[in-house]
């Protein structure tokens, strides 16, 4: 087996898709206040000094605590068909396209959230979409918070190695463009770094 692990926001996109997907589902004013909200906690973690889990908790429980799973899962469905074809570099689509091509196994192993990257990679030749989750509580209610650790940095190996362990793998291919896709560079045997080969 061959796997190729592709990192999303500013690799497969040519942005981060986290605000965009909020702003389809609550609208920009709301959005604008949460991250006005947000802000102190967004500047510590810029700075090196606070968790970036907490951060995106925080905002994601302004915008999203109380929607329905249902609902959700709606708008994850529209915001991949919609508005994500426009966000998607084409140079990463033809380096996807050549691995599927050759029959390598294709995943996404992003931070951002399953609500519309598991849409997205089911319909993109992907065979595994690896990332954050958003935790429901047991009226399927949005909690705002995440289902576990946010998927960056060595959580994206943790992940990537309980799906596909190494013993299995002839080769691993990896595709990245910022800090938190390091420890998937550094573990891969061909890793790609703001480049597609």
């Amino acid at each position: 087996m061959i796997v190729a692990a592709f990192d999303f926001d500013g690799t497969l996109t040519r942005r981060d898709t986290l605000i965009p997907f909020l702003v389809f589902v609550r609208g920009p004013w709301v959005v604008s206040a949460a991250l006005l909200v947000c802000l102190p906690r967004l500047a510590g973690m810029a700075l090196g000094g606070g968790s970036r889990q907490k951060a995106k908790e925080q905002l994601l429980r302004i915008c999203l605590r109380g929607k329905s799973k249902q609902e959700l899962a709606q708008a994850g469905e529209a915001f991949a068909r919609q508005r994500l074809p426009r966000l998607m570099r084409p140079e990463a689509l033809q380096r996807l396209q050549w691995h599927v091509s050759r029959g390598d196994t294709c995943v996404i192993v992003s931070a951002s959230l399953d609500l519309y990257l598991s849409p997205w990679g089911d319909e993109n030749g992907f065979q595994a979409v690896i990332c954050s989750r958003l935790d429901f509580d047991q009226r399927d209610m949005a909690t705002g918070n995440l289902d576990g650790a946010n998927c960056r940095g060595v959580e994206k190996v943790d992940r990537l190695v309980s799906l596909f362990p190494k013993e299995r793998v002839a080769e691993f291919f990896a595709y990245g463009d910022s800090e938190g896709d390091r420890e998937m560079l550094d573990f891969a045997d061909h890793p790609f770094y703001r480049s597609f080969g």
